[in-house]
């Protein structure tokens, strides 16, 4: 059996902890964001996580 974990509405104060314990468990992931909260940091956490993981946009156009 396989399970997706999917985190929404993002980035949040955990997201880079979040990816850490992903990455160092070898946890694929998909990752909805919010637009305007992709800034800074947590920007270029999602960014380096981008190989191991999904990005989808969660905000309304």
């Amino acid at each position: 059996m396989k399970l997706t974990l999917s985190f929404d509405n993002g980035p949040t104060e955990a997201t880079a902890e979040v990816l850490d314990v992903l990455s160092e468990r070898g946890i694929k992931s998909s990752f909805f964001v919010i637009g305007d909260r992709l800034v800074g940091e947590d920007e270029r956490a999602l960014a380096d996580a981008l190989p191991a993981r999904d990005i989808g946009s969660a905000t309304t156009l």
